[in-house]
């Protein structure tokens, strides 16, 4: 008689035999993706931001816009969508902070396709500056436009910042000085406009465009104002001659009816100008201010000129008459 165990034992083998033949046979578990005959079909993937470094977007809202399939990725960035039919169609994928973007599911007449997705993190404004400059001299005034713009884009992948105004038919690009500082400035002819007025108020549009094309619209700021009241320089002004190299400064009190500030420079006189000396931040209602620092002067140069700015509060500019000096 044969023992328990080696009875247990024969049953055991007896059962796997039975079950080999199963590996190669039809599934027919009707949640089996690869049972020919069963009707669900699978979109799996992941999600991932575009930088050169990807990493996994979760909480990002997925859309199988055949069915109407919503749902939320993981924290790993993967997602899995039940189907009812293979029907080719779109899915699309959106998060706060990132563009939208879609991906072309093509069945291939296969039950399952995997889909790895990247999405561009949206580039962020971080200030914006745009402000007129008048530099007033003894034939014409100067008129500019400055702008002055910090982005930051985790991605890294901007290539260009511009400036888009479609009331004056503007669509200029900003130089770069750095990954997220990009600057600029414009004469009125530049710009193409006929009154240099036209620019207040008007909305200037900041467009940040990728290495791959994609245009992002992040923000958008106006100019205020356009100061075309000059200081008046008092003294000293047509080259008076100096004896004290800490000169005083005198000009009449300017009243524009709006807050500021002001700021004076003197440069050396010759054909490029030299910064000896500057200081802001002065206050509206000093009318002279002596120089603190010695300027000094070469055998070759003993001329000087100063002019004194007028800086609102929206950094708009405008600066008077070059008034010219010599030191003994």
């Amino acid at each position: 008689m044969a023992q328990p165990g080696k009875q247990i034992l024969n049953f055991i083998i007896t059962i796997l035999i039975f079950l080999l033949p199963a590996c190669d046979a039809p599934r027919d578990n009707p949640l089996d993706p690869d049972n020919p005959s069963n009707k669900l079909y699978i979109i799996s993937g992941k999600l991932i931001t575009a930088e050169k470094t990807s990493k996994p977007i979760g909480g990002a809202t997925f859309n199988w816009r055949n069915e109407n399939v919503l749902g939320l990725t993981s924290a790993d960035g993967t997602f899995k969508i039940q189907c009812a039919s293979p029907a080719n169609g779109w899915l699309l994928f959106e998060k706060s902070g990132f563009s939208s973007d879609s991906f072309y599911v093509d069945w291939k007449n296969e039950k399952a396709v995997n889909v790895s997705q990247s999405i561009n993190a949206l580039p962020v404004l971080d200030s914006l500056r745009i402000y007129s400059v008048v530099r007033n001299k003894y034939s014409t005034n100067e008129l500019l436009l400055y702008f002055e713009a910090s982005v930051t884009d985790i991605d890294d992948d901007i290539d260009t910042v511009k400036i888009s105004c479609p009331d004056l038919s503007i669509n200029i690009n900003l130089t770069k000085i750095n990954s997220d500082y990009f600057e600029a400035k414009f004469t009125d002819y530049e710009l193409n406009i006929n009154n240099f007025n036209d620019i207040i108020g008007k909305s200037f549009y900041i467009i940040a465009i990728t290495s791959d094309g994609k245009s992002f619209n992040i923000g958008n700021s106006n100019v205020k104002r356009i100061i075309r009241d000059e200081i008046l320089i008092i003294s000293p002004i047509n080259s008076d001659t100096l004896e004290t190299r800490t000169p005083e400064l005198n000009w009449t009190r300017f009243t524009p009816g709006f807050s500021f500030n002001y700021t004076i420079e003197i440069f050396t006189d010759e054909p490029e100008p030299v910064l000896l000396w500057k200081k802001e931040n002065i206050s509206s209602d000093e009318i002279l201010i002596q120089v603190e620092t010695p300027i000094a002067s070469t055998p070759s140069n003993d001329k000087f000129f100063w002019v004194i700015w007028c800086i609102d509060e929206f950094n708009n500019r405008s600066r008077s008459k070059p008034a010219g000096f010599i030191l003994k």
